[in-house]
């Protein structure tokens, strides 16, 4: 039987790993916030997505606004709506942005975090997710629905 060397064990634990960005837990958050939208979960499949795809963060914060959403997630549409163009609905509105808003909305609802550094983070994740263009709607939105 092959004995584990120090090293070996550390990477098991999970020790000497690199910290995960606050940025990396965002879009953990806001592919979670899609995959709900896109499936269409109800508030208890939500729930359990979020136990089997998120636990590896072990993070409360993150954990905090995923609940926030899964509590609140009609009510976020609702504020989103006004700023959608006349005649559209929000379920015709592209859901990678829909995920992006709900998700920044959520962490700037529950967390001590600055305005300009939610729109400004979701302006960086629309640039990577979305199209090219609709960094300029989710700044838009985000400026008018960002209110504590």
């Amino acid at each position: 039987m092959k004995t584990s060397t120090k090293k070996e064990k550390s990477i098991e634990k999970g020790e000497n790993q690199q910290p995960i960005t606050q940025w990396k837990k965002r879009v953990a958050c806001f592919r979670f916030i899609y995959s709900v939208l896109v499936m269409n979960l109800k508030n208890k499949d939500s729930i359990l997505k979020f136990n089997e795809e998120l636990a590896w963060l072990g993070d409360k914060q993150m954990a905090k606004v995923i609940a926030y959403f899964i509590k609140n997630k009609n009510a976020i549409k609702l504020k989103i709506q006004p700023f959608l163009k006349e005649n559209w609905d929000i379920d015709r509105l592209n859901k990678v942005d829909l995920a992006i808003l709900m998700e920044s909305f959520c962490e700037y609802q529950v967390l001590p975090i600055d305005k300009k550094i939610v729109i400004d983070q979701a302006v960086v994740t629309s640039k990577r997710y979305s199209e090219d263009k609709s960094y300029k709607f989710i700044n838009f939105v985000l400026d008018k629905i960002l209110v504590k």
